[in-house]
């Protein structure tokens, strides 16, 4: 009868930009998964330098190489402590306070920025690991005191069985781009509207958003449902700057992000927008004859990344975001507000 030896499986993936000021930091992720094995065992995350174990923050598991080059550069550090893990997923930050519990340092001072780099996971050797039996040793070695060493006799014997590491469905790796650092986009908003409106007819007008981005952006702007109760339009009395539309709460929705709320941002982006009358939104708005109108856009506020809506979605869709590149807020004021008069 056969066995299937022991494996783990892992899902690499990384932050597409690296800004070597390190804002916002820089994330490497080794998601893994251990198979055919009843056993879990602890593998070696960080430690004993120089001595004959293999963790996996280590150039022969992690190797990085300039894509146009091809010069490998160091950007995994193996610390003196041993760190041992049994499940989940391994973090490299470049953060200035990573948490140093749960993240291994990403270090960026070999890359150069304005460059491509290949990230590749291909461990050389295999990652020393130990029983599950040797749990409560383990763990006393590693919470020893910063100020003791351990000595041979102290590290339990690891285990001679290798276990492989291997990415899955061969996907080893990932390139990221380098950038000396991050600038805030800004996005402006025209609106136009024709300068007469019939009643009898829909109510258009076009709104364009413009960003001075360098490249392109993805926003959490929702502009697949702009008229409803998340409305960033207004229509105000010409006279009395009363709001006559709409006459809902502005408000925002807190569900998760749809692929429809985010929209791909590069230069400009121009919606031409139409408003049956008999729509319910309209159904308390009197508009009167022969009286002039304000029609307002309200500005915003949308979250922006540089990672593409498909690495969005990849990153909402999977147990933990880590790697997503977050790029904040982006607050734009309002289109300047333009007037139209109602007609028969």
């Amino acid at each position: 009868m056969t066995t299937t030896a022991p494996k783990v499986l892992v899902r690499i993936k990384a932050t597409g930009t690296c800004y070597l000021s390190n804002e916002p930091p820089f994330y490497l992720i080794l998601e893994w998964k251990l198979c055919n094995s009843e056993e879990q065992p602890f593998f070696l995350e960080d430690g004993f330098t120089g001595e004959d174990y293999q963790p996996i923050n280590s150039s022969k598991v992690i190797q990085c190489f300039d894509e146009e080059t091809g010069e490998q550069v160091q950007v995994v550090h193996q610390g003196t402590r041993p760190v041992f893990f049994e499940r989940g997923a391994i973090h490299f930050t470049s953060s200035n306070t990573r948490q140093p519990d749960s993240e291994l340092p990403f270090l960026t001072s070999s890359l150069q920025a304005g460059r491509k780099y290949r990230l590749r996971f291909k461990p050389t050797t295999s990652i020393s690991h130990w029983p599950a039996s040797a749990e409560d040793a383990l763990y006393a070695l590693q919470d020893a005191p910063s100020s003791s060493s351990a000595s041979a006799s102290d590290i339990p014997t690891p285990s001679t069985h290798a276990i492989p590491w291997e990415a899955t469905d061969g996907k080893d790796t990932v390139v990221f781009k380098t950038r000396s650092s991050r600038r805030t986009p800004n996005v402006t908003a025209s609106l136009s509207t024709p300068s007469t409106y019939s009643l009898s007819k829909p109510f258009t007008f076009t709104l364009t958003f413009s960003t001075d981005a360098t490249q392109p952006i993805t926003v959490l702007a929702a502009r697949e449902r702009p008229i409803s109760e998340y409305t960033d339009v207004k229509i105000l009395d010409a006279t009395s700057r009363r709001q006559v539309f709409p006459n809902l709460i502005v408000c925002g929705d807190d569900s998760e992000p749809k692929r429809e709320d985010l929209l791909r941002l590069e230069g400009a982006y121009t919606e031409h927008q139409e408003v049956d009358p008999k729509s319910s939104f309209w159904s308390d708005i009197k508009l009167e004859l022969g009286k002039e109108y304000i029609l307002s856009h309200q500005g915003g506020t949308w979250w922006w990344t540089e990672d593409t809506i498909d690495e969005v979605m990849d990153y909402l869709n999977s147990w933990s975001s880590a790697g997503l590149a977050p790029g904040g807020d982006i607050e734009f004021a309002g289109a300047d507000e333009v007037r139209f008069k109602v007609v028969e």
